[in-house]
């Protein structure tokens, strides 16, 4: 057979090292956010739940729904994680002191303070060591906005 009119071949599969580089990266960045929903679920089963127990489950828990909200009936650790709703209803009530209620057992300012981070870092996922500065918006400077740039920076000369 010739070389010239021999037709080269490619393989269905990948390379070899593209194969070892996908699969190194998706084992690297997986394990790391599931280890973050684990470490969260284990500070919640040690640390949250007896709180919960303590001052919320009479009213938000054991079969009570006070205001529609139960604190110890999730479908799984996953469901419980992700529902920021209610999370979020309860950081902002513990926060300012409306729950518990006036007349009932208050826990203390380290106990707020243990619910409050896990809520913050466990359930919302911030991170102090990387912020979020949100959106940034582009503003137009002074009621002339951009006429008044020099000519070299806009690139547009005023006609007159």
């Amino acid at each position: 057979m010739d070389h010239a009119n021999r037709l080269r071949v490619s393989s269905p599969r990948p390379p070899v090292w593209t194969t070892l580089a996908v699969g190194a990266l998706l084992t690297a960045l997986v394990p790391s956010s599931v280890r973050a929903e684990e470490s969260a679920a284990a500070s919640y089963k040690a640390k949250v739940q007896p709180l919960l127990a303590t001052y919320c489950y009479d009213c938000h828990g054991e079969g009570a729904k006070k205001g529609k909200i139960s604190l110890d009936e999730f479908a799984s650790e996953d469901a419980m994680l992700h529902d920021r709703e209610l999370w979020w209803k309860v950081l902002k009530n513990v926060r300012a002191g409306v729950m518990p209620p006036a007349k009932e057992e208050h826990p203390s300012p380290e106990e707020k303070g243990e619910l409050e981070r896990w809520i913050k870092f466990g359930v919302f996922g911030l991170d102090p060591a990387s912020p979020d500065p949100g959106r940034v918006t582009l503003r137009r400077r002074g009621s002339g906005g951009w006429i008044r740039l020099p000519w070299w920076i806009s690139g547009w000369v005023r006609g007159g």
